[in-house]
């Protein structure tokens, strides 16, 4: 959330046909949104509705999420995480991975979350999602991540970003993770995690 600019996001409920719905991108608009049935957020907050049509693009603010999926193992995904966010970053970019918030997504990936404050973003920008892909497809190129998932980086209205804590439809939640978590444990614990809601 942004305290300076009046920024809104985008929700919406599980099912593909769902209305995406504007609200505010304040805590007490979340509750209410997640309580009304939320299961997305857009990852990133707009200035103003996107209008389209060749209307001024929004300015929009928000961390680099980072999406990491392989339904057929798992394993590989959380490879790949562990690749990027506690070697890759840290030995060529000297990012600090205690800085990176972690999740299991509740079914077959790992998200994580960069702070925008580490690439100067703090006041965002209108074409934010594509500065953000260009990151994210050099990194995948240059370290080898084939399950991360660059169609996060939609222009337009965004994407949707799952809600940690909030019932998938199997079940399950998108929990966070600690740094030492990630590092340490093994895949199916880390699934495990995901059975319940965590703090």
């Amino acid at each position: 959330m942004n305290d300076s600019v009046k920024c809104g996001i985008y929700w919406k409920e599980a099912r593909k046909k769902a209305r995406w719905k504007y609200i505010p991108d304040t805590a007490e608009a979340r509750a209410r949104a997640i309580k009304a049935g939320a299961m997305f957020f857009t990852w990133a907050s707009l200035s103003a509705p996107h209008k389209g049509n060749g209307q001024p693009e929004p300015v929009r603010i928000g961390d680099l999420p980072l999406d990491f999926d392989d339904k057929a193992n798992p394993a590989r995904a959380l490879r790949d995480m562990k690749a990027i966010c506690l070697i890759h970053l840290p030995e060529f970019f000297d990012i600090d991975p205690y800085e990176i918030k972690f999740y299991c997504s509740g079914s077959k990936g790992f998200h994580a979350v960069l702070p925008k404050e580490m690439f100067g973003l703090e006041k965002g920008d209108p074409y934010l999602p594509l500065i953000y892909k260009k990151i994210v497809a050099d990194w995948a190129a240059r370290f080898n991540l084939p399950t991360i998932d660059q169609s996060l980086y939609a222009m337009g209205k965004g994407k949707m970003f799952r809600i940690e804590n909030v019932k998938r439809s199997n079940g399950r939640f998108k929990v966070p993770l600690t740094f030492e978590e990630v590092q340490s444990l093994s895949i199916d614990d880390l699934l495990n995690f995901s059975k319940d809601k965590r703090k």
